[in-house]
């Protein structure tokens, strides 16, 4: 297939600039044939990188289809209003529009787009599909969406001031030592005065950052590039990474609880949907981002799959939280089991929201008392040394 820059009028006299692909020029000429419309120029554009859309814009491409589908536009002539245009969302619209054209399901042609749709965006249109209720699957897939990019939101501006802060301390605090304090350390040694303890503990500290500094800085940019490196993905520190992460405190009770109840409420979803409870988990752990978490989910599928009830296979991982056990026990007794997971993932998601607050409400206070500790030490080494050589020459004039 070959992707063509096109320009063509409509019946009513609407010129159209657009992208689509076929084998050749004439098939494409046929194919707007079809809808009505006369190919006026086709040229094949510069090869360019698929763009990965980023979760705001495909939380705003699923409602923007919602709409659309709700008010009764056929599925194709949906994808083909939101192909208008350049954009990442456009091209995207266009390759799925030329998929149905071709004859495929949507959901073939959304799993022909790793890049941009999960496999959890996959079994939702397919569920859709097979309900025939596309909007309702599109709409729930827009609301797990939108509640993970909410938590996500929730967990950078949770950490984002104490990294900001530590950030600038890693720049200002070492440039004070290099360029300010030995200039008025060199100005107190000539008035001659006295030195306290603790001015002399921040001559020494200068004096070490001036020599061994710039090493320093360097030996720590490479562990930190090498230890990246080991813990990434497939590689032989990843498993104690992910542990690390959730049992870091703060932070991790706080990963822990976003991630759960964002899986959650996928297998609530795709299980109330219709989809077997083994896929739904299995989906489920294809979307937790946490290593040790993926494991136990895709390893619960997997007991499920085998014959076993939900709860004994949640049992068995001391990541799921007794409260999830018991819950899934309760629903699947009662019959209810997609409804039960939903109230566990709002239950997860108020503990995330109350985790995030305890963060910011530990880690300012924290902080702002580090900040003018490190203030505080240097005013007294500096100044007050100071102030005593010229009080002392004062007095001697």
């Amino acid at each position: 297939m070959i992707e063509f820059r096109y320009r063509a009028v409509t019946a009513s006299g609407e010129l159209v600039v657009a992208d689509a692909h076929a084998p050749d020029e004439q098939a494409l000429a046929q194919r707007l044939a079809s809808r009505g419309e006369t190919l006026l120029e086709a040229q094949v554009p510069r090869a360019r990188g698929v763009r990965r859309l980023s979760p705001a814009q495909r939380l705003l491409w699923y409602q923007e289809m919602i709409v659309l589908l709700e008010a009764g536009l056929p599925l194709h002539d949906t994808l083909s209003h939101n192909a208008k245009g350049d954009t990442a969302m456009a091209r995207c619209s266009r390759q799925l529009a030329d998929a149905l054209a071709a004859g495929h399901p949507l959901s073939a042609a959304v799993a022909n787009q790793p890049k941009t749709f999960s496999p959890l965006a996959c079994a939702f249109v397919r569920a859709g599909e097979t309900t025939g209720d596309l909007a309702q699957s599109i709409r729930q897939l827009a609301e797990l969406e939108n509640g993970r990019l909410q938590l996500r939101q929730k967990v950078r501006r949770a950490v984002a001031y104490p990294l900001a802060t530590l950030c600038v301390l890693a720049v200002v605090v070492p440039a004070i030592l290099v360029f300010l304090v030995p200039q008025l350390l060199s100005l107190i040694s000539v008035l001659g005065s006295t030195l306290p303890w603790y001015t002399h503990a921040l001559i020494t500290l200068s004096g070490w950052v001036v020599d061994f500094g710039a090493f320093v800085a360097l030996f720590g940019c490479g562990a930190a590039a090498v230890g990246w490196w080991l813990c990434g993905a497939g590689r032989p520190l990843e498993t104690v990474w992910a542990g690390l992460m959730l049992r870091i405190p703060l932070v991790g009770p706080l990963t822990h609880q976003a991630q759960l109840s964002v899986c959650c409420r996928q297998v609530a979803e795709l299980y109330g949907a219709g989809l077997p409870l083994d896929s739904a988990l299995a989906l489920a752990s294809e979307s937790a981002s946490n290593l040790i978490l993926d494991r136990a989910f895709s390893a619960a599928a997997t007991t499920v799959r085998s014959g076993r009830p939900v709860h004994e296979a949640l049992g068995e991982h001391a990541v799921f939280p007794a409260l999830m056990v018991q819950l899934a026990r309760t629903g699947e007794h009662s019959g209810c089991l997609d409804k039960t997971l939903r109230q566990v993932s709002d239950v997860f998601g108020r503990v995330a929201d109350r985790k995030a607050e305890q963060l910011a409400a530990a880690v300012g206070p924290v902080l702002l008392l580090v900040v003018a500790g490190l203030i505080g030490w240097v005013v007294a080494a500096v100044l007050l040394p100071l102030y005593e050589s010229l009080f002392t020459m004062g007095e001697l004039l």
